[in-house]
């Protein structure tokens, strides 16, 4: 008797018998899925599917296997089984081939014997869907507030698998402007109506819609700081020294220290030194002394 089950969900399991101390062989694994096949929301997956694996939106790409969540689920109709692929692991099978990669060379995402095969019928390893990678994985902004904003960003996307990738992002909140290329996402910042403080976003980086493609959600972290101010009016103001005021400026005289002011003795000038002849036996003394002008 099996009990416990939840609905909506897949599970696998073998059986083996015993006899005394005698087993059985295991069984080929058995797959289980309970469900009332119930669609309220009219989006193509089972309700009680949908609530045990956590899943609402049929177009995302839960695990970043390359298949939507809708044709996770759809893969069951595809293989004769009344379950799909497992919406939140990436390799169902685990044959180290991606649900998505099997979907796409028509092999069985379901069993771990089923192999993407080239001409000679042996497991194509280098087949590959497009495997999205970005970098940076995290973007820093600061502004002040009576500035134009500040120059935007590129988060480079590279594909790191085969086939062709043509990125696209979302993001979760309206200050973030994304402008993707083909090489990447441009990462720009509408602070109207952003005051002073720290503000948090994140972008998305998808593969174009409708092509597998492995890591087909790649986050990135997006920080923006505001200050108050302006960094271009504070640095454009000159700096000037003030001219002093001759009526409330204090002066000083400055007396020289004796003990460091040099004494010099200067040398006569014999042209310049004034002379005195004394007539013989006395008499009135004449003396001429030069004017020296002083500048």
């Amino acid at each position: 008797m099996i009990a416990g089950l939840r609905p909506g969900c897949t599970y696998r399991f073998v059986g083996q018998t015993s006899r005394f101390t005698y087993l059985s062989e295991l069984s080929n694994q058995v797959v289980l899925t309970l469900s009332d096949h119930m669609d309220g929301d009219g989006d193509g997956m089972w309700d009680d599917w949908e609530q045990c694996y956590g899943i609402q939106d049929p177009e995302a790409d839960d695990d970043w296997d390359g298949l939507p969540n809708l044709q996770e689920f759809e893969l069951g109709t595809w293989v004769g089984d009344d379950q799909g692929s497992d919406p939140l692991d990436p390799d169902t099978d685990d044959d180290g081939f991606s649900d998505g990669l099997e979907t796409f060379c028509g092999s069985d995402p379901l069993d771990p014997t089923s192999f993407c095969t080239d001409d000679d019928e042996r497991p194509a390893f280098e087949l590959r869907l497009p495997r999205l990678a970005v970098d940076p994985e995290r973007l820093t902004f600061r502004t002040y507030a009576a500035d134009p904003g500040p120059a935007g960003q590129f988060i480079a996307v590279t594909n790191e698998g085969g086939g062709t990738l043509q990125p696209a992002a979302t993001t979760d909140v309206p200050w973030l402007v994304l402008t993707p290329s083909s090489d990447g996402i441009t990462v720009g910042i509408d602070k109207r109506g952003l005051g002073r403080g720290h503000y948090q976003g994140t972008v998305v980086v998808t593969g174009e819609s409708g092509w597998p493609v492995q890591g087909n959600r790649q986050p990135v972290e997006v920080h923006l700081w505001v200050y108050d101010g302006s960094k271009l009016q504070d640095e454009a103001t000159p700096t000037t020294t003030p001219t002093p005021d001759g009526d409330t400026t204090p002066t000083a005289t400055l007396s020289p220290d004796p003990e460091r002011t040099p004494t010099t003795t200067p040398t006569p000038d014999p042209a310049t030194t004034p002379t005195a002849t004394l007539p013989p036996g006395g008499g009135d003394l004449m003396v001429y002394l030069p004017l020296i002008r002083r500048e």
